[in-house]
């Protein structure tokens, strides 16, 4: 992947987080473009991309930026390890 590419997949990343809500950290992350919950604790991120609930997210990144599968595949891979840090960082907080 060349810089230019990398450049634009990290911008749509950015996109993804600013666009996710999280109301309660014990369930999963809105993506609100969408408005769809979308599990991110599963053991294998390839085999959102198969699940007939992943098909929004997918037409959504494809139409809205025009990503190819193995961009759509980088940059969920990418979504999916921003979310999990949020989610590990919010239950290791001291209280």
């Amino acid at each position: 992947m060349d810089n230019k590419t990398e450049k634009y997949l990290d911008k749509v990343l950015d996109h993804m987080v600013r666009n996710t809500l999280i109301k309660n950290y014990l369930f999963t992350p809105i993506f609100r473009p969408i408005d769809m919950s979308i599990p991110i604790f599963t053991p294998d991120v390839d085999l959102y991309l198969t699940w007939g609930y992943m098909k929004p997210l997918y037409n959504y990144l494809t139409k809205q930026f025009g990503l190819t599968d193995d961009e759509v595949k980088y940059v969920f891979g990418k979504w999916v390890s921003v979310m999990k840090d949020m989610y590990d960082k919010h239950n290791n907080k001291k209280i």
